[in-house]
């Protein structure tokens, strides 16, 4: 069991990768925000399918090609570590502007709770396992 200033600083290297994520996602860096991700990702979407790493980087591809703007938020609920696994429960509320046609635009939230799992390697934290317990979304009135 890691003691409070341990978990405190996992808890810190937890969010610069939380930053790092934001960062590339907002950039449209695929590549460097699918490095966050370990090879063997498994991702549970909320409907209960499971997809892999490489079908999670088509479906954000996918979603960037559209995406004009974003900005996501999170709170960490919970955070529980193992040896070399920390599990965080949060809760992210993003906004994101999409091209609709040539000429439209749509602005949508979600707010996601989700849990994730790290696994520390080499080289760094790296997420393992995402489970999307809920998720919500809005089309904003603009």
């Amino acid at each position: 069991m890691p003691t409070a200033n341990e978990t405190d600083a996992i808890a810190e290297e937890l969010d610069a990768m939380h930053r790092k994520a934001m960062e590339h996602f907002r950039a449209k860096d695929i590549s460097a925000y699918m490095q966050l991700f370990a090879a063997d990702l498994t991702y549970r979407q909320a409907s209960g399918v499971e997809i892999g790493r490489d079908q999670l980087a088509r479906d954000v591809a996918a979603q960037l090609s559209r995406i004009e703007s974003s900005d996501t938020a999170y709170k960490r609920e919970a955070l529980s570590i193992e040896s070399d696994r920390a599990v965080e429960q949060l809760v992210q509320t993003s906004s994101a502007t999409v091209r609709v046609f040539l000429f439209f635009r749509r602005t949508w939230q979600v707010r996601r709770t989700g849990r994730y799992t790290w696994a520390k390697s080499s080289e760094g934290w790296k997420i393992q396992r995402v489970e999307v317990l809920d998720e919500r979304v809005t089309r904003l009135a603009v």
